[in-house]
């Protein structure tokens, strides 16, 4: 009786431990799933900016109406912009204009149109067929590359002259001057631009005038209120002391229909 009792509690145990074995067994085989590391976290894709828009001209025109000025080689240019559309280019050198035509706006260009056409497209070299293009860089400023000079609102000012003396002595005038400015067409350029090789040598009051315009004459003036002046043949001539140490030379031609003045600022020769 008792190794029957040894022999069931020999079996449970041996049961007991076989099914601890198995269960063991069970739990070593299911595969558990590996946490993300921190290299392996996903990263979200951006969002994409959007690209900016380009700055375009203002599609109003009014702020191109007027007049517009640009220096070229000591010339002022004057580009006049009318409300009907039209436009001329004029230039202190000449008293016709340049050119004339149509103007129309295309952001962020404008266009010249020649002989009143607005062109038909862009030509290889980035004008308009039949005229010219300017850049609008603001409201205040058109670049004509094509002529290298930028237009802006503000006029050019090559030479502003100065106020005549009120009273001078004789012995101002003494010397050799030469020609520095003329004024053309409502403006004053420099004379190397103009061309203008007007040179006088003064002693006392008679003097000899030099140059393209007066092919070396030599006059006796006279000298009254602070200036010397000549007149004869059609012609007068006035020489006044400015208050900025140059002389104001005022040609002017008496004609049938008129007349006509050419006024020229010389300075003092230095070392001739």
């Amino acid at each position: 009786m008792k190794k029957l009792w040894l022999v069931l509690l020999l079996c449970v145990l041996l049961t007991t431990v076989s099914c601890g074995k198995k269960n063991k067994k069970n739990e070593s085989d299911v595969t558990p799933t590996p946490s993300p590391t921190a290299t392996e976290a996903v990263t979200p894709s951006p969002t994409p900016s959007p690209e900016p828009t380009p700055t375009e001209a203002p599609v109003s025109l009014d702020a191109y109406y007027g007049a517009w000025y640009a220096d070229r080689a000591g010339v002022t240019l004057t580009l006049q912009l009318n409300e009907d559309g039209s436009y001329t280019l004029s230039s202190a050198l000449s008293a016709t204009p340049l050119g004339s035509g149509r103007w129309r706006l295309a952001a962020p260009y404008l266009f010249l149109g020649e002989d009143g056409s607005d062109g038909d497209g862009s030509d290889k070299d980035g004008s308009e067929k039949g005229g010219d293009r300017l850049e609008v860089l603001s409201e205040t400023r058109l670049r004509w590359s094509a002529a290298d000079v930028v237009f802006t609102r503000e006029k050019t000012v090559v030479y502003a002259p100065a106020e005549l003396e009120d009273s001078v002595a004789l012995e101002f005038f003494a010397g050799y001057w030469k020609s520095s400015y003329v004024a053309l067409n409502d403006a004053t350029v420099s004379a190397s631009v103009a061309g203008d090789n007007t040179d006088i040598f003064i002693d006392g009051s008679r003097v000899a005038l030099g140059g393209d315009l007066f092919h070396d004459a030599i006059v006796d003036m006279k000298f009254e209120n602070g200036q010397l002046s000549w007149s004869g043949d059609g012609l007068s001539v006035t020489i006044g002391a400015q208050t900025d140490g140059l002389l104001r030379v005022t040609l002017t031609v008496n004609a049938g229909d008129g007349s006509q003045a050419v006024v020229m600022y010389l300075a003092p020769a230095v070392n001739e």
